[in-house]
């Protein structure tokens, strides 16, 4: 990493993200842990999957709206590899900024959090955050318009993933007419979605798009960053796909099997970004 790239890690747009959400969950964790409920159980999983609502949220509305209704987006995507990779778009500079401090906040988090604790989550929001790291030299940033997609429209499935998260790891929450419901639908919706942007739509565009423009531009002698971080982008990439489609074959399995209920939770563990 360049000393620019580093730098990233102090962006203020980033600090903001990464300290609110730390601030929300420390708060959210002693109100879950002094008021009376369900959620006392595991005050920490409570807090966590609670707080990470809003960015989960927060890109999926961005990424979606960038997507459908950015005419700067619009033409990258009917450019060429260089519009794709290298071109500027201030409202793709600040979500990639968002993500790198909520992938600061994850990383912290999870890490922190022992049911969460987990080598493939670990990795996951690792790589995640050096991938944007990477991409995020303001001298010269890369893939901006590709945020839109694997860092916002993605998001979609992680909405509904946050209570199939809840409800996996505080099962009496699903005790009411109310849970059950809430608790099913969530499932289904994950699921749908998940298969839909993650199973389907992620290795396509890895597939269509961004492998190909990542081709184009080492055939053109263009490649606008390091060697190195142009190896990350091949090596992130094919890992970050690589899991999506270990996490898709689990929920295609529990699918099979007929059971969209909660029986078998392994599937559902805690997939996100």
């Amino acid at each position: 990493m360049n000393q620019a790239q580093v730098a990233m890690l102090a962006d203020p747009l980033a600090l903001r993200w990464a300290g609110g959400l730390l601030m929300l969950h420390v708060s959210t964790h002693a109100l879950a842990t002094i008021v009376p409920s369900k959620l006392q159980a595991k005050p920490g999983v409570a807090a966590h999957q609670l707080v990470i609502l809003i960015p989960f949220a927060y890109a999926a509305v961005m990424g979606t709206s960038l997507y459908l209704y950015d005419d700067t987006v619009a033409k990258f995507a009917a450019g060429s590899y260089a519009d794709r990779l290298y071109g500027w778009s201030s409202k793709c500079w600040d979500l990639l900024r968002f993500m790198i401090g909520f992938q600061l906040y994850d990383l912290l988090a999870t890490t922190l959090e022992p049911s969460l604790r987990k080598a493939e989550h670990l990795a996951h929001h690792g790589a995640t955050l050096i991938t944007a790291i990477y991409g995020s030299d303001a001298a010269r940033p890369m893939c901006l318009y590709y945020c839109v997609f694997f860092f916002g429209i993605v998001e979609i499935s992680s909405v509904p993933l946050v209570l199939v998260d809840l409800f996996r790891q505080l099962p009496t929450l699903a005790g009411s007419p109310l849970g059950a419901t809430l608790n099913n639908q969530s499932r289904t919706l994950f699921a749908v979605s998940f298969l839909a942007l993650r199973g389907v739509a992620f290795p396509a565009l890895m597939v269509t798009s961004y492998w190909p423009d990542m081709i184009a531009a080492y055939r053109n002698d263009d490649i606008r960053c390091s060697y190195f971080a142009y190896g990350w982008g091949w090596f992130s990439s094919a890992f970050l796909t690589c899991l999506q489609l270990y996490w898709t074959a689990k929920i295609v399995r529990v699918i099979a099997r007929g059971n969209r209920s909660g029986r078998d939770h392994s599937a559902t563990a805690h997939i996100e970004t």
